[in-house]
């Protein structure tokens, strides 16, 4: 980070996307690097969404214009004419923040649940027509057709599933309901090593384990989709969701 500049400055300008190449993957970096830095943008984020919730988003853009202002400005300003402290700036911001953390936090605590959850998160798997072949099995034919229930009964049939066969029954499985299955099938997948549908399954896994009741076991699995930039699913792994499985691991008393 270059010194000159403020961190916060730095963390407000990416988080408002203005970061590009090698300055971006310089702040990406030292995000790794420092933890403090990390729960400071972790914070400011969480902040913007919560007031962005409570309808102070104008508000916000104009104190945030003014944080910048004399942000670049602090250190050139000089004489005697009136300014108004950078201080008594963050003191505002502050008590927005504040107030408006509260009552965010308090709505997300109380909805924040496990069916909420996977409402948010989940999109039953389309096997694509790549993916096809002329002849299909039975727990294929019967998943193409979005009938979990035939799945289910003709996987609990085949004496040796595919590894494709296991995946397409743990997503009938978890579409039907069975979290507690789906989760044994998909770990099942993720033991082949090398196997196919290795992302999908760490993905849906995760799912599988917050709509079980286990948010503790889904989050390093998260987290692990969320920092592998290659990793399929990692648009849909936000700082945001791990937030909510926190809450999610906080109400469970894991």
């Amino acid at each position: 980070m270059d010194n000159s500049e403020q961190p916060g400055e730095k963390i407000v300008q990416y988080l408002d996307g203005e970061l590009t190449g090698q300055e971006l993957r310089n702040f990406e970096s030292e995000l790794a690097a420092n933890p403090a830095l990390q729960a400071e943008l972790d914070n400011m984020d969480l902040a913007r969404i919560a007031i962005m919730h409570y309808g102070l988003k104008q508000q916000v853009a104009a104190v945030h214009q003014t944080m910048m202002t004399e942000l670049r400005n602090e250190s050139a300003v000089q004489g005697r004419g009136k300014v108004v402290p950078l201080f008594r700036t963050v003191l505002k911001i502050a008590a927005a923040l504040f107030i408006g953390g509260l009552l965010y936090g308090a709505y997300q605590y109380t909805t924040t649940t496990p069916a909420g959850f996977a409402k948010d998160n989940y999109q039953p798997y389309t096997v694509s027509a790549e993916r096809g072949e002329a002849s299909k099995s039975a727990v294929e034919a019967a998943y193409i057709n979005n009938d979990f229930k035939g799945t289910i009964t003709a996987f609990e049939k085949t004496a040796a599933p595919t590894v494709k066969e296991q995946f397409l029954a743990a997503q009938a499985y978890l579409g039907n309901h069975q979290p507690a299955k789906a989760i044994t099938a998909f770990s099942a997948v993720l033991a082949n090593q090398g196997a196919a549908y290795k992302d999908d399954a760490e993905y849906y896994l995760a799912d599988a384990y917050i709509q079980n009741g286990q948010p503790a076991k889904a989050k390093p699995l998260l987290v692990r989709i969320h920092d592998d930039t290659d990793h399929l699913y990692h648009s849909k792994v936000t700082r945001w969701t791990l937030i909510k499985v926190d809450i999610l691991i906080f109400k469970s008393g894991d």
